[in-house]
């Protein structure tokens, strides 16, 4: 059973009587780009945002798009390459592979800013293969899309913590930094625990 207090804020009753509470991360301000290891390097330029990860590389160094790409092919030895794109208004959000024509028609707000790329000695030490086959690319493709979608969950604030409360409302657990859909980040960790809808809530009584 879901209770939602009508403030970004989730509740969960739990079998033992304590509740889970959800709520947006406000204070997280980890760029998963710079604490967290990823398969993928991301190469971005903006003339207003320092988006991606750090690089030597410069944006006037090359002509357009299609000359950094050739840089990265010839250079780093890419197996899979993968075009970045970033919409800006009342802030701003990023996506592999397709360009935001589909809410921008114009492009008049967005447009692309970069690639993320996976070189080859990388996905034989990460996914410890000798032969990059086809599979092996999709299943890059499909991680590096994922480090994506992570970031634009950073830039956007769609980061969640929770915290574990006792009936009398006191703390006995928490953890923030949860990146994405809670529904799909937080709440599997406690499918046990999480009171079904169709159960009747018998909270612990709390005896001093």
């Amino acid at each position: 059973m879901l209770i939602n207090d009508g403030d970004q804020h989730s509740i969960f009753p739990l079998k033992d009587g304590n509740s889970l509470n959800i709520f947006r991360d406000e204070i997280n301000d980890q760029d998963p780009r710079e604490n967290f290891d990823h398969l993928g390097k991301m190469v971005c330029f903006h003339r207003r945002y320092n988006l991606g990860d750090k690089t030597d590389l410069k944006s006037g160094d090359f002509s357009g798009w299609d000359d950094l790409k050739n840089h990265i092919m010839k250079h780093n030895d890419p197996a899979v390459v993968i075009p970045v794109f970033m919409i800006d208004h009342s802030g701003i959000s990023i996506r592999a592979e397709r360009d935001f024509s589909d809410c921008d028609p114009g492009c008049w707000d967005s447009g692309q800013i970069g690639f993320i790329y996976a070189d080859k000695k990388t996905i034989r030490d990460w996914l410890i293969v000798k032969k990059i086959t086809q599979k092996t690319r999709e299943k890059v493709r499909e991680y590096l899309i994922g480090e994506i979608d992570e970031y634009n969950d950073y830039l956007t604030g769609n980061v969640y913590g929770y915290t574990i409360t006792d009936p009398a409302g006191e703390i006995v657990d928490s953890c923030y930094g949860f990146f994405g859909d809670p529904e799909k980040t937080i709440v599997p960790e406690f499918k046990d625990q999480i009171v079904p809808d169709n159960e009747v809530f018998s909270p612990v009584k709390v005896t001093g």
